[in-house]
């Protein structure tokens, strides 16, 4: 999925409200960049552990459609961000709606690409 178009910059990544730590793969990169996600890859609430080379941030969970085989979880702020998450790790994780979490992108699970003037 796309996260957006941000930009990178002394190893911070922006994208919209959304700062986080580039991974260190991105050292000497500066400028805008394009940013997309694996959904499924998302980490919330006590499975966001902050492993080395993630990005962490903590988020208000907007929505939650407890569809199958996976549910849906819509976190609040810019950029979009939604989460594919198994509906039994709804009640294990604590997801409903309105409530704070920590969430983190495993250093895998961002794809990041340079924009270049055309």
């Amino acid at each position: 999925s796309e996260l957006g178009v941000g930009t990178l910059t002394q190893g911070t990544l922006t994208l919209a409200d959304l700062v986080l730590p580039a991974h260190d793969s991105f050292d000497g990169w500066n400028g805008p960049v394009s940013v997309f996600y694996r959904p499924e890859a998302v980490l919330l609430g006590a499975d966001a552990a902050g492993a080395p080379g993630s990005a962490c941030f903590e988020a208000v969970i907007d929505r939650v459609l407890p569809t199958t085989p996976v549910a849906r979880v819509t976190l609040g702020g810019r950029p979009d961000i939604t989460v594919l998450l198994l509906p039994r790790d709804l009640g294990r994780l604590d997801i409903r709606a309105g409530a704070t979490v920590d969430a983190e992108f495993p250093s895998d699970s961002l794809c990041v690409f340079r924009l270049t003037g055309a």
